[in-house]
């Protein structure tokens, strides 16, 4: 009788030990994660000369859970339908703390037409987003004087890994 109860107080401290380190466990790991998300993307016309428009892509990139790795931007300008970049952009962020938005501005050139502007979003040289929009800039003269209409449409992102 005496080895029996020894025995299942044994199993119950054995039990109780094991709970608290897999919760202690979780609690840390889950706890340590970060959460990006891009959130908003807008294109600012900064200014225009004769065939060229000069932008800045801003994006709105959200850290809700802790501390990120090291998050590095690249974007992409392609000719729509041709899928060949005709700029590309490289921004390194560094870390972002957690419970935080970043707003990240990247400026690019660009003439009369249609192009898509894929933005990749890596933390620790991970894939982590990936999304971006099409733009249209249209280009025309009007009593000597030239104009730029640009626009965004379809902006998505989506979350890779």
């Amino acid at each position: 009788m005496r080895k029996r109860r020894n025995y299942l107080i044994f199993i119950i401290v054995a039990l109780i030990s094991l709970v608290i380190i897999s919760s202690v466990f979780l609690y840390s790991h889950g706890k340590k994660k970060s959460n990006l998300s891009v959130d908003a993307m807008y294109i600012l016309k900064n200014s225009e000369s004769e065939g060229k428009v000069n932008i800045s892509a801003i994006i709105y990139l959200t850290n809700t859970g802790s501390k990120s790795g090291d998050i590095k931007i690249v974007a992409y300008l392609l000719e729509k339908w041709k899928e060949i970049a005709v700029e590309k952009k490289e921004i390194s962020i560094g870390e972002i703390k957690g419970k935080i938005t970043k707003e990240i501005s990247m400026y690019m050139e660009m003439g009369n037409g249609s192009y898509q502007l894929e933005v990749l979003v890596f933390e620790n040289q991970l894939l982590k987003i990936k999304g971006g929009g099409w733009i249209e800039t249209k280009y025309y003269e009007s009593n000597g004087i030239y104009h730029a209409d640009t626009s965004i449409q379809d902006v998505y992102f989506k979350r890779i890994h």
